[in-house]
């Protein structure tokens, strides 16, 4: 089935550590087997914690600039996993809190974007598996 254009950004891990986000950061992107959840971050302490937890360290997703839109995360500690979610909305985000997610990094920018290139999102219906897709092009390479 084809994949289906969303406004979400989700990925998933069970850890939630404070960082701050200063000059151009470098996006690491991990993966867990368990769950089928990508997890960015840029913080290497995070990412050496969830290395050693059993994630899969994809490397490098990106070099995020160091302002811009603030990106936000915030963590379901009741899905099955943990489940997280991104998003530069402070509206968006409060809403999540205020059914139940937790702000990660204690509600401060997780990366900033640099707001040039679109960010889609899809999924598969059969694992509702969401994906961070970076652009226009990559997504067309992945549904067709």
């Amino acid at each position: 089935m084809k994949k289906i254009l969303l406004t979400l950004l989700i990925v998933g891990t069970t850890l939630a550590v404070g960082f701050r986000v200063s000059a151009d950061s470098m996006v690491y992107r991990l993966y867990n087997h368990n769950t089928g959840e990508h997890f960015y971050t840029t913080s290497a302490t995070e990412r050496a914690v969830d290395i050693s937890a059993g994630w899969t360290d994809e490397g490098l997703g990106w070099v995020a600039p160091d302002k811009g839109i603030t990106v936000y995360r915030l963590y379901n500690p009741n899905a099955a996993g943990g489940d997280h979610y991104y998003t530069k909305s402070k509206y968006e985000a409060q809403s999540l809190v205020n059914k139940g997610w937790k702000w990660d990094n204690q509600g401060k920018a997780v990366f900033y974007s640099g707001g040039n290139l679109p960010i889609y999102v899809a999924y598969t219906t059969p694992m509702l598996n969401l994906e961070l897709i970076i652009t226009r092009e990559i997504y067309m390479k992945k549904i067709t």
